[in-house]
């Protein structure tokens, strides 16, 4: 778990502030690094992992509101640096997000060829699919060798 905790307050806004420490947490949402990692990278199946106690339907909520939020990074960004700035900032942003992605899919197809053809470490779908063949055919092969063995007993 986290080495760390904060206890935020759901204000009559409905923003999160700090808590004083003398309040005690209706939620209690407990997770790894590594999960909140996942979670951050928008990973759907990591926020099962999340431990949760106390007020469930608020953890409920609180997870609706964290899966749905869209974060409008341009209009914060344009406060602080301008409209055009921040435009270009989120645009260059976008961009190297994509190029990020198709870099490790890259990567991935890369190690995939290599694994299959160079050092034969995965096998391919249709060798798969040819040892299953294989697989059935010595399966209803051993089983009809038996019926032929339990009919030659029987005799």
């Amino acid at each position: 778990m986290l080495p760390f905790s904060f206890i935020f307050l759901i204000q009559e806004s409905g923003e999160f502030g700090l808590a004083p420490e003398s309040v005690e947490a209706e939620v209690v949402l407990s997770f790894s690094p590594g999960i909140l990692l996942r979670i951050l990278a928008a990973d759907e199946a990591a926020m099962n992992l999340v431990d949760v106690s106390g007020n469930t339907a608020l953890a409920g909520e609180i997870g609706y509101i964290a899966k749905n939020i869209r974060w409008d990074v341009e209009a914060d960004l344009s406060r602080a640096v301008g409209d055009i700035f921040a435009h270009r900032l989120v645009q260059t942003g976008k961009k190297f997000w994509q190029w990020r992605k198709q870099s490790i899919f890259g990567v991935a197809q890369t190690l995939v060829e290599y694994w299959t053809e160079e050092r034969p470490l995965l096998a391919k779908p249709r060798q798969v699919q040819k040892f299953m063949r294989e697989v059935d055919l010595l399966r209803d092969d051993t089983e009809r060798l038996e019926k032929r063995i339990a009919r030659l007993e029987a005799f």
